[in-house]
């Protein structure tokens, strides 16, 4: 490969890596598919490293030149079906051996890949009325807890798509989580549900940070410190989160679940 070939082959590794951390995968695996993709086209891996906030990676040319590219990952969540999607193009990529040019297409065409929102609208509604009556609501409860989940769909569709409060997760969830508090002690009062620690149980499921905690204490016994200690850290302050949104709306009415 020529130098200009090279550099934007790393760019491509480099923009893989990033949005697998940015759907949620654990540190080794980004930092595995590197070095994979690296050895592929007979370069040598000097370091890659991938944490929540950053993606770095450097590589030494057979000519002896290094290419080294990092990147700012502002956004995390959790998006299992494109990490899977991710891994079987770099697999592609190790396997076919294809041109710059190339990975560039199959690049550019997975980013067109987008999830239908009446998709994601089925996931919000089903998960919160399925954990509603696990945790022992009636029925009404649940169809109250996927109410409130349109409204914390839409929300999310709004600031995270179109404001970019993504960037701001603890925002997001506080403000999220408190009008879900407050919405499921009015749907009760309203006659629609009975329950609304049962409706506000099913509601909550929509922003635990299982993941994370999860992914943070399997980094940690990879010795991965620093990304275990993001994750982790993260979850709790959302956590911290969820528990003063929900909270404050059960002190704004009162204080008392009926």
């Amino acid at each position: 490969m020529r130098d200009d070939e090279i550099e934007l082959f790393v760019e491509y590794m480099l923009d893989i890596c990033k949005k697998m951390v940015e759907c949620g995968a654990e540190a080794r695996r980004v930092e595995s598919t590197a070095e994979y993709m690296t050895s592929a086209y007979g370069f040598e891996l000097r370091c890659a490293n991938a944490i929540n906030a950053m993606v770095e990676i450097s590589i030494k040319a057979p000519n002896g030149h290094h290419y080294t590219q990092a990147s700012r990952v502002m956004m995390t969540g959790t998006d299992l079906g494109k990490l899977e999607r991710l891994n079987d193009l770099a697999r592609k990529i190790c396997a076919e051996h294809p041109d710059v040019q190339t990975i560039g297409y199959w690049i550019n065409e997975e980013k067109k890949f987008v999830y239908p929102a009446w998709m994601e609208l089925v996931g919000y509604l089903t998960m919160t009325f399925g954990f509603t009556l696990f945790f022992g609501g009636s029925i009404m409860d649940g169809i109250a807890s996927a109410l409130i989940s349109i409204v914390v769909f839409a929300l999310n569709l709004l600031l995270n798509h179109f404001i970019q409060a993504s960037q701001n997760k603890l925002f997001y969830t506080f403000f999220a989580c408190f009008l879900s508090g407050c919405l499921a002690i009015l749907l009760v009062r309203m006659g629609l549900g009975m329950h609304p620690d049962k409706i506000m149980i099913g509601d909550v499921m929509i922003f635990i940070p299982g993941l994370n905690i999860v992914n943070g204490v399997r980094e940690l016994f990879y010795r991965d410190i620093i990304t275990g200690l993001y994750r982790l850290i993260e979850a709790l302050m959302l956590a911290v989160a969820i528990t003063a949104g929900f909270g404050i709306a059960i002190l704004a009415f009162g204080g008392v679940l009926v």
